[in-house]
């Protein structure tokens, strides 16, 4: 493993409202609309589109965690594009690693 190129990936599913967005130095947020948001909340909770609002609302809000974000990983798309998104961001992160820069801000479409 070449240490200058190494980074770690924390999967945090509350960051922004723990705080924990403070001891990272890169923070990148999955993102998707708030339609496709409430359809997955119902189909991997079971519920109905009020329960998952609720759920959603409990969260927090949009803006709040795109703006704690260096990164948007857009994932409205499925799932097979946010892979390739995510090879992206590897890309990215190794090459600003390597040039110890975390100027990394972006949208990764």
């Amino acid at each position: 493993l070449d240490v200058a190129h190494a980074y770690c990936v924390i999967s945090v599913p509350l960051l922004v409202e723990t705080g924990m967005d403070d001891l990272a130095d890169v923070v990148a947020v999955i993102d998707c609309d708030e339609r496709t948001r409430i359809a997955r909340v119902r189909k991997r909770d079971g519920c109905d589109e009020g329960a998952a609002r609720k759920i959603i609302a409990a969260q927090a809000a949009r803006n709040e965690r795109l703006q704690a974000a260096h990164v948007v990983l857009d994932n409205n798309r499925g799932l097979e594009e946010l892979r390739r998104r995510i090879g992206r961001l590897h890309r990215d992160l190794t090459h600003h690693r390597a040039r110890r820069g975390y100027d990394l801000i972006t949208r990764i479409r």
